[in-house]
């Protein structure tokens, strides 16, 4: 198996993540992943859809994933994952079990990358997961760095608060493409507090881990103008 860097894609939802991850993924050397941190309870819903638009379980890639990590009780590890990404869980398994490296949650992530990595073109470099760092996932950059042990850089994409909440009332995505109503109730309250911690947890990556490790953007430079802001990300 060959060492690859996992680029995650930081910050709040709704902040042009997915288009950002598909314009990276034009290039041969990157593989963009989605939101991995999803995987688990994907499995769990034989009625997800991968963006290639099969089932998960169809997908010619993710069917070798899953196939490869069947063994785990993955009820178990999405409780596990829950623990570990949040506040209160990552100060438990890091100051006081210290990362046991006996932890099942540890084992499957070392587990899961390892089987990408193998799945993956040849050429690729660079795996992109795109879970960003609101809710569940607040810790997930630093998690896959200290207790999966791999080469994580953090790409902090910051879009105005007013445009995530505009896009939060609009309701859920995923309700909007099956055609149900897509009401997100407290929408613009949940925007208020999610939005400064999602992009806080991606700072304190910034402040434990290597310069160049870190890279932030901002959507709205990012549109307005695409070639300038990506070119910020050629020396990272």
């Amino acid at each position: 198996m060959n060492a690859k860097t996992v680029i995650y894609i930081a910050g709040y939802g709704r902040s042009g993540s997915t288009l950002l991850e598909r314009i990276l993924n034009c290039n041969k050397k990157l593989f963009a992943l989605g939101e991995i941190a999803n995987l688990l309870s994907l499995i769990n819903d034989r009625d997800s859809l991968c963006s290639c638009g099969r089932y998960i379980y169809q997908c010619e890639f993710w069917s070798n994933i899953i196939r490869d990590i069947k063994n785990y009780d993955i009820t178990k590890l999405e409780r596990l994952q829950n623990n570990f990404q949040s506040v209160n869980g990552y100060i438990k398994y890091n100051f006081i079990k210290s990362y046991d490296k006996d932890n099942v949650y540890r084992k499957f992530l070392v587990q899961l990358f390892n089987i990408i990595m193998e799945n993956v073109p040849e050429e690729v470099e660079y795996i992109i997961d795109s879970s960003k760092t609101s809710r569940n996932n607040f810790f997930r950059p630093i998690i896959l760095s200290k207790l999966a042990f791999l080469n994580v850089k953090v790409i902090h994409l910051v879009r105005d608060g007013r445009g995530c909440m505009w896009s939060n009332l609009k309701g859920s995505n995923k309700k909007m493409e099956r055609g149900v109503n897509a009401y997100r109730p407290f929408a613009a309250f949940r925007t208020a507090v999610s939005w400064p911690m999602a992009n806080v947890s991606a700072h304190i990556f910034q402040i434990i881990s290597s310069k160049k490790d870190y890279c932030r953007i901002r959507y709205e430079d990012f549109i307005d103008h695409p070639n300038e802001t990506l070119k910020k990300l050629e020396p990272f």
